[in-house]
Parts: C-alpha cells; sequence; structure tokens
C-alpha cells in the first residue's frame, strides 16, 4: 500500500480526484467526453481567465470538476454551483446531458451548435465563477456580459446568447486552433418540442424587456410548462399529463 503524506498546509484538491476517477472509469458512458473535455478547460481557464486581459488581477479559478448529469429540464444548457453541494463540494461545472446525442460514429456530439456551442457555453459558466472571485455581480448583469463580450461572447442579461461569437475575437480564435467549425442557425437543432435557436433560450433574444412580474414562478421539471402564483409557500401542484406519462405524481418546482 502506498501512502500519500499531505502536509499540513497542503489542501487535497477534491477535482483532481474526481477527474482522475472519472477518467479511469470506462464503464461510465461520459468518460472517454471529459478525458478530453478536461484539458481544454484547463486552456480556458488559464488563456481567458486567470489574470489575462488584466494582468494585475491574480484571483486565479478553481480547476472545476466536470459533471454531465440530467438537469430535468431541457432549456437548462449547463449550471455553475458556486456553493457547496451535499458532499461538500463547490466549483462543479454540469452539463445538461439531454443535449449530447451520439454520432454515427459514436462520438458524443452537442446539440445546440456542436462544438462550438459546447464551448461557448463552457465559458459562459466559468464566467460566472471569475465574477464571483472579482467580487463581481453573480447573475447577467453589465460586468458579466461585458466579460464575455471581451472574449467575442455575445450574451444579453437574460444569460441568452444573441449572435453566435466573432470568430476573429479570443473565444473564436482559439476555436480556430481547435480546428472547430463556427456554426450558422442552420446548424442548430430544431424539432418539434424544441423550436427556438441554441442562443434564445427562453424568451428570445434582445427584445425590450417588460416589467418583472411580482408572482412567483414554478415549472414543470419534465416538460418545462410553466405557472406563476401569489403565495409564498410550495403549492404543491401536480402537472396531471406528465404523473400520467411518467407513473407518479410529477409536483411543480420553483423556478430560480
Amino acid at each position: 500500500m502506498i501512502e500519500r503524506i499531505i502536509g499540513v498546509n497542503q489542501k487535497p484538491d477534491p477535482a483532481e480526484f474526481i477527474r482522475k476517477y472519472a477518467e479511469s472509469h470506462k464503464d461510465w458512458p461520459y468518460a472517454d467526453l471529459v478525458v478530453n473535455l478536461y484539458p481544454k478547460v484547463e486552456i480556458v481557464k488559464s488563456r481567458f481567465f486567470d489574470g489575462v486581459f488584466k494582468p494585475w488581477d491574480v484571483s486565479r479559478l478553481p480547476m472545476p470538476p466536470i459533471a454531465v448529469e440530467d438537469m430535468r429540464n431541457w432549456k437548462y444548457l449547463a449550471s455553475y454551483h458556486l456553493v457547496r453541494d451535499g458532499y461538500g463540494f463547490s466549483d462543479r461545472l454540469t452539463l445538461n446531458e439531454t443535449h449530447f446525442k451520439k454520432d454515427e460514429y459514436g462520438n458524443w456530439v452537442w446539440d445546440y451548435g456542436g462544438e462550438w456551442g459546447l464551448w461557448e457555453t463552457i465559458v459562459h459558466e466559468m464566467a460566472h465563477e471569475a465574477c464571483v472571485r472579482r467580487n463581481l455581480a453573480r447573475d447577467h448583469s453589465k460586468p458579466f456580459t461585458d466579460m464575455l463580450l471581451q472574449l467575442g461572447i455575445y450574451c444579453n442579461d437574460r444569460g441568452q446568447h444573441y449572435k453566435i461569437a466573432d470568430p476573429n475575437q479570443p473565444f473564436g480564435v482559439l476555436m480556430k486552433e481547435w480546428l472547430i467549425k463556427r456554426p450558422t442557425e442552420n446548424d442548430f437543432v430544431k424539432e418539434p418540442e424544441k423550436p427556438i435557436s441554441w442562443w434564445f433560450l427562453f424568451d428570445g433574444g434582445n427584445k425590450e424587456r417588460k416589467g418583472r412580474s411580482t408572482l412567483n414562478k414554478w415549472i414543470c421539471p419534465e416538460c418545462g410548462i410553466s405557472v406563476r402564483i401569489g403565495i409564498k409557500g410550495n403549492p404543491e401542484i401536480v402537472h396531471e399529463p406528465c404523473s400520467v406519462k411518467k407513473g407518479e405524481k410529477v409536483y411543480f418546482v420553483k423556478s430560480t
């Protein structure tokens, strides 16, 4: 047995262990996918967020563990966990497995803009962590959208990418280096139940926002249909069509 001695001031990096575990367990269907993602995420981290645009800013990002799981709503592409989960881990990048499909060669393909769309999504989520490290807003306000704009990624205050990233700005240059083709609008998934473009996730891009509703929004985690109600507590609303389909009660959950 080989022991690894951890010094008093040396903290173990959970991301390192999670990465090695994921890469070594080939029975996990996404093992090969994350093997390819991790080294590129390291490049994105060092090239875009570790004090590149402002050399005096040395607040480097942690290397995030990568999760691929069902986020229970196809409208969500990914998330970045800024708070600790049930295992005590934070800084976890989660990709919605709903948007990965196998191609004819058995490779996982991201269905919203292919590899280019996948990396726009990953960079978007990592920018949230960068904002937190710099004590900026956690939402999609101007500091966040400006950070992405420096990379050539167009994002509005709803978190929607309303235009494909500029091929001549830092993000696009990196995609060229990786030989990743810039998509066109026709490359985005168009299915009857998903009649939207990748960058218009909810209600359509740059249109002027209407006043905020004071009602609480609840959604069905199975189909994404939503309702707004005035009470603050859990209304315990059951969505009957999805309940029948699933064979058990499906309750609306509060939208965050």
